[in-house]
């Protein structure tokens, strides 16, 4: 980061921020992913695992595999509270970095972006999803699902909500 003459932080962390966000949202959409191939997966083994080499059900594989499929299930809350939890972090620390108002138009530029690369993932996202297989895992993950097909509006509302508490604060003094 770059420091500026009375100390602080520099414009610099501004775009960080900014740029952050974009990065956010490709994390997501391959964490989402992997879930999902995750499940699917764990799905077409279970029937495998479950019975040792004689052909006699083994009930601690099968233990173990209602187990591994109970945390698997515990994404599709714990995706949200993430989203929430990082929103939150986001803006407690776009409030606390100095910003100049000369780099709003840049920052607006960088929204669009971001805006336009979440459209790609999210259709990216929905393709993937519709493929023959995967059905009953967009089913089960709906609250990733349902996110995941927002995404331009999630980063729109995002964005600007960053933008405003960078932005706003230099008004006020």
């Amino acid at each position: 980061m770059i420091r500026n003459k009375r100390g602080g932080i520099g414009n610099k962390s501004q775009m960080d921020i900014l740029v952050g966000v974009m990065v956010f949202f490709v994390v997501i959409l391959a964490t989402a992913f992997a879930y999902f191939i995750i499940y699917q997966a764990q799905d077409k083994m279970a029937p495998v695992l479950n019975t040792n080499f004689s052909g006699v059900t083994n009930s601690d594989s099968d233990d173990t595999l209602t187990k591994a499929k109970t945390t698997i299930m515990m994404w599709n809350k714990l995706f949200y509270v993430l989203i929430i939890f990082f929103v939150i972090a986001t803006i407690v620390t776009s409030y606390y970095l100095p910003s100049n108002p000369i780099l709003f138009f840049l920052s607006l530029i960088l929204l669009m972006i971001t805006i336009l690369l979440s459209a790609v993932f999210s259709n990216i996202f929905e393709k993937i999803v519709d493929t023959p297989g995967l059905e009953n895992v967009s089913a089960t993950f709906n609250i990733s699902t349902l996110v995941m097909d927002k995404l331009p509006l999630v980063a729109l509302v995002f964005g600007l909500v960053v933008l405003l508490v960078l932005y706003i604060k230099v008004r006020a003094g």
